[in-house]
């Protein structure tokens, strides 16, 4: 069972740096309005936008849309017009709309705390949900808010694996809320939640037992937890008791030959 649970943790450690390096990738398309001379004056302007200027930076945010495959909607809003340009849901084409900073406040709020001005959560749909802000160097002012709605196929690889050893993986953000929880509906994040705040390694919710270990980056603070029901581990340990009487056995009975 050390081995299962060490291989289960090296395991964990690399799934969350190939998560940070997801980050990072989200981070860098987010941030690429920055690199466009035009797109970055739109942002920084403080009078109206022209219609002229609204139809380049919705055929920028087209084509960059389209360099991603796991990405479902796409927005940014933009602080000084009040504005909110994407692409959300089955819509075919970037649209622009007049925003509520109330939608936004929480996402800046978060990643004002965070040193890569990024925020990880969950949409009414339960997709992971990316905001980045894109802040001023000058007056270290927020400008703009991107926000990703992030398509399942991004965590479809991670679900296979575990699920294909019964096991059952979560991803909370750096404030410990649920992100994801594959398809274990029976769980309770609450047990979950009170396990890992006393270290605990047995998690009992409802009448189920399993073995948890956890790993958090130390870069984006991420956390992957992995359950394992203990009655599978017992099971295992039985059969490899019998498999060890067996070989006794057959020992012996050569031995006696």
């Amino acid at each position: 069972m050390f081995l299962t649970i060490h291989s289960i943790n090296y395991i964990l450690s690399l799934e969350a740096e190939d998560f940070d390096e997801y980050l990072n990738a989200l981070a860098t398309f987010c941030l690429q309005p920055y690199y466009d001379s035009t797109f970055s004056r739109v942002i920084d302007l403080s009078t109206p936008v022209t219609s002229e200027q609204l139809r380049y930076v919705k055929r920028q945010m087209y084509y960059y849309y389209y360099t991603r495959s796991d990405i479902g909607d796409y927005e940014i809003y933009l602080v000084n017009h009040g504005l909110v340009i994407g692409k959300t849901g089955n819509q075919q084409h970037f649209v622009d709309v007049s925003g509520d900073p109330q939608d936004f406040s929480t996402a800046i709020r978060q990643c004002r705390k965070d040193s890569r001005n990024q925020y990880l959560t969950t949409d009414a749909n339960g997709h992971l949900c990316y905001y980045h802000t894109l802040v001023s160097v000058s007056t270290q002012e927020v400008q703009a808010v991107v926000r990703l709605s992030l398509k399942a196929k991004s965590l479809e690889t991670l679900k296979t694996n575990h699920a294909a050893n019964h096991e059952s993986i979560l991803i909370l953000n750096n404030r410990q809320d649920l992100l994801y929880c594959g398809n274990n509906a029976s769980l309770k994040f609450s047990d979950v939640s009170k396990a890992l705040k006393n270290k605990e390694r047995i998690l009992y919710s409802g009448d189920i037992s399993y073995i948890m270990t956890s790993t958090t980056s130390q870069v984006s603070g991420i956390t992957f937890i992995c359950l394992i029901p203990e009655k599978l581990i017992n099971m295992e340990i039985q059969q490899l008791k019998k498999m060890y009487k067996l070989m006794q056995l057959s020992s012996g009975c050569f031995l006696s030959f």
